[in-house]
């Protein structure tokens, strides 16, 4: 036993324990780098119980869980989410590697072997993380990548000496593996934060470990590294993902603080402050203002035949099509419950205004499928105008609430706002 591999065997452990607390908290999707943690704990397990480096079954362990490790961090840098299509990229990547690396283990001979399955590296492997990674990039895009990862490959291959140490060319798989999981955090988040690029500098030290040790045995064999120093990079990269996690729920407990949870709309903090930018530009251009208050119709019936859940679905499906509908210049805002606003920045008049209220309750005609039921939304709106309806922002919304108020009665009598788009009498939701 290698009792010097202990503390590392314990730290790493005591990670996996922590970012297993983490996966209980919402909006953290950690399950593939904890698997990934997972295996580099295995992996000190076989080097702690394999000191001499003699036991063929420790150093298979050993490296086949670091193999598999490095492949489940570039999972885990491509995607948020564990699919059956994630699952066969990363089975195509990973049953070549495993074959190469097993068969380095056990010496198997002859080195066609190792070629055979370098040559599915290259000819299978790489391109399938081009296309699983950039499927959706321009053509340019994809030939570049496609290029860059061949010439990998063909650089695996210069490193493999067949008629020396296959080994060699077992190292440059892990090498390249870290190396391009630094690449693809980086091409996932794109900000140079704290936690961003300590995760980046990490995983490229840690994929620069073996070509560094290699170089040093060739041209400084004298000099001696201590073998816990080469496991910085580690947990270099477990400080850059834990730092990297708290900026994003730092990030995300801002956009929280100003933003509806459900619909991800402005809420009422932040529509007031939008509103309060629209009318003081609209007062130094001498330009007009529009803010509709929109109250859906029947959307308790919705919430009582179907559930809170489709309920909730229902108000995200009428958020997008909102959303879809205004101009970027527009800001539509959830208030609560099934009421939102939408302010229109620079209208000519009222009947621009209510051109758009037309427009907006035209996005409901179509019903919203729940629980194998179409369901109909509608809406009445109720419209002001800066400065006709009121001169600041108190009194454009009372205006507002008032004509909303003057709308849902007409509605209640059949008289609709947009007759031509939804019958007055066309049921909730139709089977």
């Amino acid at each position: 036993m290698d009792w010097n591999t202990l503390p590392n065997f314990l730290a790493v452990t005591a990670l996996v324990a922590v970012f297993a607390s983490l996966l209980r908290k919402p909006g953290s999707d950690l399950r593939l780098g904890l698997v990934a943690w997972a295996l580099i704990v295995v992996h000190f397990g076989a080097v702690m119980f394999d000191a001499s480096g003699r036991n063929l079954a420790a150093t298979l362990v050993r490296s086949l869980s670091l193999d598999l490790a490095g492949l489940l961090f570039l999972w885990a840098a491509v995607s948020k989410r564990i699919t059956f299509e994630g699952f066969l990229g990363f089975c195509s990547l990973a049953v070549p590697q495993l074959a190469f690396i097993a068969l380095g283990v056990a010496n198997v001979q002859p080195n066609g072997a190792y070629l055979a399955l370098a040559l599915a590296g290259a000819i299978v492997i790489l391109p399938a993380i081009v296309f699983w990674r950039i499927i959706h990039a321009a053509p340019r895009e994809r030939l570049l990548a496609t290029l860059a990862c061949l010439l990998l490959a063909i650089a695996i291959l210069v490193v493999v000496r067949f008629d020396s140490n296959p080994w060699d060319g077992a190292d440059s798989i892990f090498s390249w593996l870290f190396l391009g999981a630094a690449v693809l955090y980086w091409r996932r988040y794109q900000r140079a934060t704290a936690g961003v690029l300590t995760l980046v500098f990490g995983f490229i030290a840690w994929g620069l470990v073996w070509p560094i040790g290699d170089a040093l045995a060739a041209w400084a064999p004298n000099l001696h590294i201590d073998a816990a120093d080469w496991n910085i990079p580690k947990y270099v990269v477990a400080i850059g993902i834990i730092l990297t996690l708290l900026e994003d729920q730092m990030e995300r407990s801002t956009f929280l603080a100003l933003h509806d949870e459900l619909t991800g709309l402005p809420n009422r903090r932040l529509f007031e402050d939008h509103l309060a930018s629209a009318l003081a530009r609209a007062r130094r251009s001498g330009t007009q203002v529009a803010l509709l208050a929109i109250d859906l119709d029947r959307f308790k019936a919705v919430n009582d035949s179907f559930g809170h859940r489709a309920g909730d679905e229902f108000l995200r499906v009428v958020a997008q099509r909102f959303q879809r509908r205004i101009r970027t210049s527009d800001t539509c805002a959830r208030l609560g419950g099934d009421e939102f606003v939408v302010i229109a920045n620079g209208i000519e008049g009222y009947a621009d205004a209510e051109r758009l209220a037309r427009d907006l309750a035209a996005t409901l005609a179509e019903p919203i499928r729940l629980r194998s039921a179409d369901v109909f939304a509608a809406a009445s709106i109720g419209i002001a105008v800066f400065p006709e309806n009121g001169d600041d922002a108190e009194a454009l919304r009372t205006a507002a609430d008032s004509a909303l108020y003057v709308m849902k009665r007409k509605n209640r009598r059949g008289d609709r706002l947009v007759s031509d788009a939804l019958a007055p009498n066309r049921p909730a939701y139709r089977n």
